[in-house]
């Protein structure tokens, strides 16, 4: 992600972050998903979500689990304003994933909605810090928009900007895992979206 991309982001999605915070409230198209990483994640797991947003995803997460740690990071402060004010108790980062410092051993991982902003270059280098950074049998929650591995332009959420946004097919993701010394526990298919729920060997 270059520079310029990564403010443009910063930008768009901080300028809509409570239209986001509205317009994707509900997940419980992805409960199931959700339900499954929660009852294989370890107790009081120390936990980071990458492009967290105003917390929608992490809302869920928290009603069943109880985390030693929780971290929330995203690109967009306004975002980040968001999360900590629904998340005061736990942590909450401004930053770009890609210059990210993974510091501590993690038990789990959550990539919710920063995948399709991602290029294929980036998820390589993405992947391999998400390994080194796990604990033996650490979790990783992985949600991506299924497509022919291919980039293009599209409109924000409000309609106002245009964002390059990289679909990836299945057979794609699986190998990128598997190659990296993952293990898949599950995966289901919702709506135009994939999501994989991957172990560390």
């Amino acid at each position: 992600m270059s520079f310029d991309y990564s403010n443009q982001l910063k930008a768009v999605f901080g300028k809509n972050a409570e239209v986001y915070a509205e317009k994707f409230a509900d997940q419980s198209a992805f409960q199931e998903s959700i339900d499954f990483f929660c009852a294989h994640i370890k107790s009081n797991p120390i936990v980071l979500e990458l492009g967290c947003g105003p917390g929608n995803l992490s809302a869920y997460i928290l009603d069943k689990v109880n985390p030693a740690s929780f971290t929330g990071l995203d690109v967009a402060p306004e975002m980040i304003e968001l999360f900590q004010k629904r998340f005061p108790t736990h942590n909450a980062v401004v930053g770009d994933i890609n210059s990210f410092s993974f510091e501590h051993p993690l038990d789990a991982i959550i990539a919710g909605f920063c995948v399709p902003y991602l290029s294929e270059f980036e998820l390589r280098s993405l992947v391999k810090k998400m390994k080194n950074a796990l604990t033996i049998n650490g979790l990783c929650y992985w949600s991506w928009i299924l497509g022919n591995n291919e980039s293009k332009t599209t409109k924000s959420s409000d309609g106002k900007h245009q964002l390059l946004m990289h679909y990836y097919s299945y057979e794609f993701m699986k190998s990128l895992f598997e190659g990296s010394g993952f293990e898949v526990l599950n995966y289901q298919e919702v709506g135009e979206d994939g999501v994989f729920i991957w172990q560390k060997s």
